[in-house]
């Protein structure tokens, strides 16, 4: 009886060829189940980016004491027993945001004779970070409302805020 060979394939190359098929479909592989679908809106992405800005409250009054008595919590930080500012100091308060949303704060001072120590009226101030797109963030000073006798004037240059308190000077 005569024996035979058979050959199933006819390759007979190098390997360089099935390296290169191999190599394609890992790329097809990869790219489908590492990236997801193309053409998916990453503004839909649930997991977002987090900002924390800084919100600077100056006191450049001559005779007033702003002691914190409220925060809400999405300000940090919540006040220890006291948080004060005595004339030409400063608070910073600080909120934490995130991609396609809003987050609203109030810092509720109560406004305190120097001398005295006697309570001359409150001070509240709502704020919002609010997101502008992609990566940027923008802090705000929404509105400022005093039963004291203050005026104050808001910066909101670069990425935080700021607010000046002064004493209330009639000319």
């Amino acid at each position: 009886m005569k024996e035979e060979q058979v050959h199933i394939s006819n390759f007979k190359g190098s390997g360089i060829g099935l390296i290169l098929v191999l190599f394609i479909l890992l790329v097809i592989v990869t790219s489908v189940f590492c990236f997801g679908p193309r053409g998916q809106n990453d503004d839909d992405d649930p997991i977002g980016v987090l900002v924390t800005r800084n919100y600077n409250i100056y006191n450049s009054t001559s005779n007033y004491v702003l002691v914190v008595s409220t925060v809400t919590s999405t300000v940090s930080p919540s006040p220890p027993p006291e948080i004060r500012s005595s004339p030409g100091e400063y608070n910073q308060f600080q909120m934490t945001g995130i991609r396609n949303r809003t987050v609203r704060g109030v810092i509720n001072y109560n406004v305190l004779d120097s001398l005295t120590g006697g309570f001359v009226g409150t001070l509240t101030i709502n704020i919002r970070l609010r997101h502008t797109g992609g990566t940027g963030f923008r802090a705000l000073i929404d509105e400022v409302s005093s039963t004291a006798p203050i005026r104050w004037t808001e910066s909101e240059e670069g990425i935080d805020a700021s607010l000046y308190i002064y004493n209330n000077v009639l000319l």
